[in-house]
């Protein structure tokens, strides 16, 4: 989700209401969409962990959920889509939310990973690759063509000349691989890869010299000097539990 450029745009509740555009190809490109499924689940865990730390570890994002079956489902009553999830989600953690879901929710701001995840004792880490980089992404179509669906600003693909729908037909003289990666592997920067496109009924070779992309890499760590409170926190969110944390906390 993060790599993609509309998650600096679009926030989880429009790309929900643009759902309907999923049958577009145009929309699914990366620089067109999020998958509001991807960024929804992110979203109800970093909630799930404010519920908890608002709480003491007594409640958590399932009681918001409980709630709203009662609210709503069983009483078959509509709700007010992201309001009334907002005001759900602040009755069982008993404030405001109302920043953390004008900022996320509603907004397309950088989520706050580092700051939420350190509330449940976790520390978020990353780690960096370096790989050689076509500059583009490419699928397969209903008849097996290798098409060419995003390019990359200024990337290698777009310096020589590759544009979006042309259809890879040659890589180095051969056929195209199955993956891009499978292409460029054990190639390094600077490398030259002579592409057969077809474009508009015309066939042409263009010659791309690799670029370099580097990819950034997460994942969680217990913080070794957590809280006890972010320890409760933590085993609860991992055990899918809420555990009362001591009163010695208060």
């Amino acid at each position: 989700m993060e790599v993609r450029p509309a998650n600096q745009w679009q926030s989880a509740e429009q790309s929900s209401l643009d759902a309907w555009l999923e049958k577009y190809p145009l929309h699914n490109r990366p620089q067109n969409s999020v998958s509001y499924y991807t960024k929804g689940q992110i979203l109800g865990v970093l909630l799930d962990i404010l519920i908890r730390d608002r709480t003491q570890n007594e409640k958590s994002l399932d009681d918001v959920l409980r709630s709203m079956n009662g609210d709503f489902a069983r009483k078959n009553r509509a709700y007010r889509d992201s309001l009334d999830v907002r005001l759900t989600a602040e009755k069982i953690a008993g404030g405001s939310l109302e920043e953390f879901f004008q900022k996320y929710v509603a907004g397309a701001e950088p989520l706050p990973y580092r700051q939420v995840f350190s509330l449940a004792g976790l520390e978020l880490k990353a780690s960096e690759r370096r790989r050689p980089s076509m500059g583009f992404f490419a699928g397969r179509d209903e008849n097996g063509a290798l098409v060419v669906r995003n390019i990359d600003p200024n990337g290698p693909a777009e310096q020589a000349g590759v544009r979006v729908d042309d259809v890879i037909t040659t890589w180095n003289g051969a056929e195209p691989p199955r993956g891009l990666e499978r292409g460029v592997h054990g190639q390094k920067k600077g490398n030259v890869v002579k592409l057969g496109i077809r474009r508009e009924y015309k066939n042409f070779t263009v010659e791309l010299r690799l670029g370099e992309s580097v990819e950034t890499f997460y994942h969680l760590a217990e913080e070794a000097h957590a809280s006890e409170q972010a320890t409760h926190i933590r085993e609860g969110l991992l055990h899918g539990v809420t555990q009362p944390v001591t009163a010695s906390i208060h």
